[in-house]
């Protein structure tokens, strides 16, 4: 196994624990870290809030969609990538 395949395996190890790193810290966003549900600060008091509904215009909703869809298109990239990385270490063991 080359240098290079070794760089390939750590840089890729590191990208996925970083990426890991960041959403836990974004999972819990209560003041007390340990809470899924976002507070909002009033004063010195917080207060939780739960969305239940969300009245939006049906052509806003297509729109709204629409652009997911394309924005989806780069996430699905990025993802194929990282598949390989972890292919490829998980495949490094047993080379040809």
């Amino acid at each position: 196994m080359s240098l290079m395949d070794w760089f390939m395996a750590a840089a890729a190890v590191a990208v996925v624990l970083f990426s890991i790193a960041k959403g836990k810290r974004f999972l819990s966003s209560g003041q007390d870290g340990n809470s899924a549900l976002p507070s909002v600060a009033i004063g010195n008091e917080s207060q939780r809030v739960v969305v239940t509904d969300l009245q939006m215009p049906f052509f806003s909703m297509v729109i709204f969609m629409v652009k997911w869809a394309i924005a989806a298109i780069p996430a699905l990239i990025i993802l194929g990538v990282f598949a390989v990385f972890g292919f490829t270490l998980i495949g490094l063991p047993f080379g040809r």
